[in-house]
């Protein structure tokens, strides 16, 4: 029996923006025609806000197969110069029960859900939108960003807000490299951090 296994590293080559988007879509459009299902979520807190887990589990009935994740949130691991978002995913075989793959949970956490922002975008927002504003300045911004220029190729500007204004200026610096590292190539979106209204809101 053969297990794929994929780590991070490999999940940053063979993974595109506009393929996870493509996926996601077809998974919602599967779900709304019960070919999908999802289990209920299973959720633990070791400390409340500070650390937790859950796992989520589905099966895609058109491509026979069924998996879980299991992802862990510890806040304190900033202390420990270790990430604080981690996980695991172990896709089965749904015609024998095998196990045919594992994968790092954390990175393809974030392409889906920054590809789930921007299909919500690309539905609901104006199809000719300009601008665009994006609140927070962790984990899942690059992933949103990278979500959204994949979906809205209408867009001039996205504004950068965190209450930490120096936070939201240094992803706004660091940004353009990574999203080149995501494949994201040649944007000419301004991206700009939201300085009055986190002075503003650091003032109250």
């Amino acid at each position: 029996m053969e297990i794929k296994l994929l780590n991070e590293a490999a999940l940053k080559k063979s993974l595109k923006m506009s393929d996870v988007l493509s996926i996601v879509e077809n998974v919602y459009r599967q779900k709304s025609q019960k070919q999908a299902v999802v289990w209920d979520t299973i959720f633990y807190d070791f400390e409340p806000g500070k650390a937790d887990m859950d796992i989520k589990s589905g099966y895609l009935k058109s491509e026979k197969i069924f998996g879980h994740k299991t992802v862990t949130w510890f806040g304190e691991n900033t202390k420990k110069n270790l990430p604080t978002l981690t996980g695991l995913i172990c896709i089965f075989d749904a015609t024998t029960g095998f196990p045919i793959g594992m994968v790092d949970g954390a990175y393809i956490t974030g392409m889906r859900t920054g590809a789930a922002g921007a299909i919500g975008a690309k539905y609901l927002a104006n199809p000719e939108a300009r601008k665009a504003l994006i609140i927070g300045a962790g984990n899942q911004l690059k992933f949103q960003v990278a979500g959204l220029l994949t979906a809205l190729l209408t867009l001039e500007k996205i504004t950068i807000y965190d209450r930490d204004l120096h936070k939201a200026k240094t992803a706004v610096k660091e940004l353009p490299a990574t999203l080149i590292e995501m494949g994201i190539l040649d944007h000419e979106t301004k991206l700009v951090p939201a300085e009055e209204l986190a002075k503003k809101c650091c003032r109250e």
